[in-house]
C-alpha cells in the first residue's frame, strides 16, 4: 500500500515526459530524445538505487524514491529541450491556434489503450505468477524477466530513430523506399541484438550467478524468455508501421488479442509448471503477437523485413543455439561452443549481411572518428 502511494506521483510526471519525448522525436531530434529518455532516466535510476538501496539500505522505499527522482530529472531535461524547439512557436501571436480534438482523440485514445495493454502484457506473467504460484518463485522469475528485457534496448533505440521516417514515407506514399529502409533497420537489429540473446539463452546461469544461489532455479525461465524476445526484437521495426501509419484501432485490437492469449496461457500453465509456465506463456505470446503483425504489415503495405542474408545469419544463430542447448554439454564445453557460434555469427554478418547502406554508414562513422582524432 505504501509503495502504491509513493508511486502515484509517477502518473503526474510520466504523461508530460512521454509527450515531451514525442515532440522531440517529431522534430527528428533523436539526440535530445535519447539523452532525456534513454540516458538520463536509466542512469539516474541506477545511481539512485546504488545510493538509496545499496548505501542507505532503504529497500523498496528507496527503490521507488530513486525511480521518482530519475523520472523528474528526465522530465525536466525533456521539457527544457522541447521548449528549445517549440518555445518561439508557442510565443508567436501571429500563428492562429487550431485544435482538431476529434481527430486527435480518435488517434490518441486507442494509442493510450494500446500502451496500457502493452504494459499489461509485459507484466502479466509476474502478476499471475503472484496469484497462481508461489511467492519465492515470483522473486526469482522477476529477476529472469528483467534480464531478458535487456535485449529490448536496441529495439527501443532503433524505434526512436525509425518512427519519424515511417510516418513521412507513408504520408508521401513511398512504400518501396519504406520497404528498403525496413530491411536495413531489421538487419542492423538482428546483427546487433542476437549475440546478447545467444548468451542469455545458452549461459543463463552465468547471468544469474551475480544473485544468491537459489536464483539459479530461474535459469530455464530466462532461456525461454530470451527465445521469445528474439522473435519480438527481430519483428520490432515492422510492428511500428501499424501505429505510425495511423492504424491505432488495429494496433489496439492486436494488443487486446495478445493480452487475452497471454492471460489464458498463464492461467493454464502456471498452476502446473510454475515460473516455467509463466515464461512459456510470455514467450509464446511475444512470438505470436510479433508474427501476426508482420503478416498485417505485408497485406497493408507490401513491406517485409527479412532478406535472404538476414534469414541465413539469423537461422545459423538460432539453429546453432538450439543444437548446443539440446546437446546438454558441460558448462565449460557450453561456453566454448557459445564462443565458437558467436565467432561464426559475426563472420557471416560481416560477409553476407553487409550491404551498400552499411558500408556508407561505416565510412561516415570512420571519417567522423578520424576528424575527432
Amino acid at each position: 500500500q505504501n509503495g502504491l502511494q509513493l508511486m502515484a506521483p509517477l502518473i503526474a510526471m510520466w504523461t508530460p515526459l512521454l509527450y515531451s519525448v514525442g515532440c522531440l522525436r517529431s522534430m527528428k531530434d533523436m539526440r535530445s530524445s535519447a539523452l532525456a529518455y534513454q540516458i538520463i532516466l536509466p542512469c539516474s535510476l541506477l545511481v539512485g538505487m546504488l545510493v538509496l538501496v545499496g548505501g542507505f539500505k532503504l529497500g523498496v522505499t528507496g527503490a521507488i524514491v530513486a525511480l521518482l527522482i530519475a523520472t523528474l530529472l528526465s522530465l525536466l531535461t525533456a521539457a527544457r529541450l522541447t521548449l528549445r524547439h517549440f518555445g518561439p512557436l508557442l510565443q508567436n501571436p501571429d500563428i492562429p491556434q487550431k485544435r482538431e480534438l476529434r481527430t486527435l482523440l480518435g488517434f490518441s485514445i486507442p494509442q493510450s489503450l494500446t500502451a496500457a495493454t502493452f504494459r499489461l502484457n509485459l507484466q502479466m506473467d509476474i502478476l499471475m505468477l503472484a496469484w497462481l504460484g508461489d511467492m519465492p518463485e515470483v522473486g526469482m522469475y522477476t529477476v529472469a524477466a528483467s534480464l531478458a528485457m535487456i535485449g529490448s534496448l536496441p529495439t527501443n533505440a532503433l524505434a526512436s530513430m525509425f518512427n519519424p521516417f515511417i510516418a513521412e514515407l507513408i504520408y508521401i506514399k513511398q512504400l518501396e523506399r519504406l520497404d528498403g529502409l525496413l530491411k536495413v533497420v531489421t538487419r542492423w537489429l538482428v546483427v546487433g541484438s542476437i549475440p546478447l540473446y545467444l548468451l542469455l539463452f545458452l549461459l543463463p546461469n552465468v547471468f544469474l550467478s551475480i544473485y544468491k544461489p537459489e536464483y539459479q532455479a530461474a535459469a530455464s525461465s530466462l532461456a525461454i524468455l530470451a527465445a521469445g524476445q528474439v522473435v519480438a526484437t527481430a519483428c520490432g521495426p515492422s510492428m511500428r508501421l501499424i501505429p505510425m501509419s495511423g492504424h491505432s484501432v488495429l494496433n489496439l485490437i492486436n494488443g487486446v488479442v495478445a493480452l487475452i492469449l497471454n492471460v489464458s496461457l498463464n492461467y493454464l500453465l502456471i498452476p502446473k509448471y510454475g515460473m516455467l509456465g509463466a515464461a512459456t506463456a510470455t514467450g509464446v505470446t511475444l512470438a505470436a503477437w510479433s508474427i501476426w503483425r508482420i503478416v498485417e504489415v505485408w497485406f497493408m503495405f507490401r513491406c517485409f523485413p527479412f532478406t535472404r542474408p538476414t534469414w541465413i545469419v539469423g537461422g545459423v544463430a538460432v539453429l546453432g543455439a538450439a543444437f548446443i542447448h539440446a546437446s546438454s554439454l558441460k558448462p565449460i564445453a557450453t561456453l566454448g561452443a557459445t564462443v565458437a557460434l558467436l565467432v561464426l555469427f559475426f563472420a557471416l554478418a560481416f560477409t553476407m549481411a553487409r550491404g551498400p547502406e552499411d558500408t556508407a554508414v561505416l565510412e561516415r562513422i570512420k571519417s567522423k572518428l578520424q576528424r575527432r582524432r
